[in-house]
């Protein structure tokens, strides 16, 4: 499959403050555009299945995505001084995903089926930090577009399934997934720059990788004209830790190097400490960088009941 496709772009980005009013000191001019371009996809995707025996096939698919003339809104900087600026919309963003898949079936067999798949996959973008599409009308220069890793990029994704059952009697079914971490941009904290400039680029480095595995067992009853059936299931059956959001110093979602010795929870904790207050435990302090609601779920088993009229 091929195909090109183009988006016109909103009115508002248009027609916005038509009059080209700026607002001086009430705050920073925002333009529309009415020589916009539309936004365009190219899009294509080339794919294979094969028979490889009676009761296994497999399946090749390789894709590609290149979007260009998105909107965005650029930074134009004027005045002596460059301190004055105001924005107007632009076909200025752009980004491409490609990747491969390739996937194995094997149907049931006696008891058993099976399933794998593995997706290499790249997403790419321009950066979108504050400085990423700003123009200097003093030099006439435009700030260089860099293609950095998009925030849902996913190099490497690993599923597999394995199911044991037999019709109208039983199933047992494992379920796993094997992903690389999205990126997330580091930083770090002001008072261990010392008088060195540390900066870090956008999305330069990635979450830690996330496993799960899911297990249901189900045994299926006949009660007259009733169909039931008993199940049991278990979500994040090892109850692994998987970090979705991290502390951008530390890349990790139970520890920030923020807690250091002038840091305001260590001085809190230092001073419930010597007064020996008793209205907050020592380990509210020692705990307070961790944020387990950035964790995903925990293990959680469940038991239920259906029945089919």
């Amino acid at each position: 499959s091929y195909g090109h496709f183009y988006q016109t772009p909103n009115f508002s980005s248009l027609y916005s403050n038509s009059l080209f009013r700026s607002l001086d000191d009430l705050g920073t001019s925002s333009f529309g555009n009415p020589n916009l371009e539309p936004e365009k996809s190219i899009q294509y995707e080339m794919g294979l299945q094969q028979g490889l025996g009676t009761n296994l096939k497999l399946d090749l698919t390789a894709f590609y995505k290149d979007v260009s003339n998105y909107l965005e809104q650029q930074v134009v900087r004027t005045g002596a001084s460059n301190d004055k600026l105001y924005l107007v919309w632009a076909n200025l963003n752009y980004a491409r995903v490609k990747g491969v898949t390739v996937s194995i079936l094997q149907r049931r067999t006696g008891l058993f089926s099976a399933s794998v798949d593995y997706t290499y996959s790249q997403a790419e973008g321009n950066r979108t930090d504050a400085d990423a599409f700003s123009f200097n009308q003093n030099t006439g220069k435009a700030t260089p577009r860099i293609v950095i890793p998009l925030s849902f990029d996913r190099s490497h994704v690993l599923n597999t399934t394995a199911t044991i059952s037999k019709s109208d009697q039983f199933s047992i079914g494992l379920t796993s997934s094997l992903q690389t971490g999205t990126p997330y941009s580091p930083s770090l904290p002001d008072n261990l720059k010392g008088d060195r400039a540390v900066t870090f680029g956008q999305n330069s480095d990635r979450r830690p990788l996330t496993w799960t595995v899911d297990l249901r067992a189900e045994k299926l009853l006949r009660i007259g004209a009733f169909s039931s059936s008993i199940f049991f299931q278990v979500d994040n059956l090892f109850d692994r830790r998987n970090e979705i959001f991290v502390f951008d110093n530390t890349g990790r979602a139970l520890y920030s190097i923020d807690l250091g010795a002038s840091d305001p929870i260590t001085v809190s904790r230092n001073r419930a400490s010597e007064t020996r207050a008793k209205s907050l435990p020592l380990s509210a302090f020692d705990n307070y960088y961790q944020r387990p609601e950035w964790l995903a779920p925990p293990r959680e088993v469940r038991f239920g009941l259906t029945t089919q009229f």
